[in-house]
């Protein structure tokens, strides 16, 4: 269906959803009509990320340019919409600027793992925070021998195992077999990805 606002402004649309066992469900979007706005060229560096404290994708960043003096109000909420953070920002004047989370409310508590959703000025952005590590998990077979015949006697052709493996998680990326030699391999040879 269509909708066009009555006038220049802010407006919230709802859409509400029964089923026939009587659950419900709400969704409510935000849009500025015939208003410019002061910011444009937004976007986000990750999609998901894990404040783990590890140095790897610990962050995400908004970044984006302010084209007119303004207040900036940035919102994070859970998929429950509770509020989780919230960050203000002043401009004087137009510039380009960006906004770090850490994957932290307002306490300084790090936030479960799933979807966040941040706001500002009508614009709207998930990311997912991902903690969890994933699961992995290799079984080697006892050691071993493939025969071969030479003349009447059958001699050890060479030895192997037979590995089975699990990588799992939910977002998972890649994953990858290497084998070393000795009691603390300071070397690793990649066997299968």
């Amino acid at each position: 269906t269509t909708w066009i606002p009555p006038a220049e402004g802010t407006f919230y649309v709802k859409l509400t959803v029964w089923d026939k066992a009587g659950n419900i469900a709400e969704t409510i979007k935000r849009i500025s009509w015939g208003q410019l706005s002061s910011i444009t060229g937004i976007y986000k560096d990750h999609e998901i990320f894990s404040p783990n404290g590890d140095g790897v994708k610990d962050t995400v960043n908004i970044h984006y340019t302010v084209t007119d003096p303004s207040h900036l109000e940035f919102t994070i909420v859970d998929m429950q919409y509770i509020l989780i953070r919230t960050f203000q920002r002043d401009y004087t004047e137009p510039g380009e600027d960006f906004i770090t989370w850490d994957g932290q409310d307002e306490s300084g508590s790090v936030v479960p793992d799933g979807k966040y959703k941040i706001t500002v000025s009508g614009f709207e952005f998930f990311v997912e925070i991902d903690n969890t590590p994933p699961n992995a998990n290799l079984a080697l077979s006892s050691i071993k021998t493939q025969m071969r015949q030479e003349g009447s006697q059958s001699v050890a052709d060479y030895y192997y195992v037979d590995m089975t493996g699990l990588a799992y998680d939910q977002n998972l990326k890649s994953w990858v077999v290497e084998a070393g030699e000795g009691d603390n391999p300071q070397e690793w040879n990649q066997v299968t990805r």
